[in-house]
């Protein structure tokens, strides 16, 4: 879309992609919350979110957007 990694921390006006992305990201890890507390681990949205955001920051740092291209 043509956005570089600075812009893409701070978007104000997220095109139809982008918001259907994050939509799409935010119901699997909505899943996988609820299948870790269906197993019984006793666990809130923020452990979750922390235990996943060292695998989301290695993401970003082996697939960098350079000029607008991943």
């Amino acid at each position: 879309e043509g956005y570089s990694q600075e812009a893409l921390e701070r978007v104000f006006r997220p095109t139809l992609k982008m918001m259907r992305l994050r939509e799409e990201f935010v119901g699997k890890k909505n899943a996988l919350f609820k299948q870790i507390k269906d197993y019984g681990f006793e666990i809130n949205q923020g452990e979750l979110t922390a235990y996943i955001q060292p695998f989301l920051n290695k993401i970003d740092e082996i697939t960098p957007l350079k000029d607008g291209n991943n």
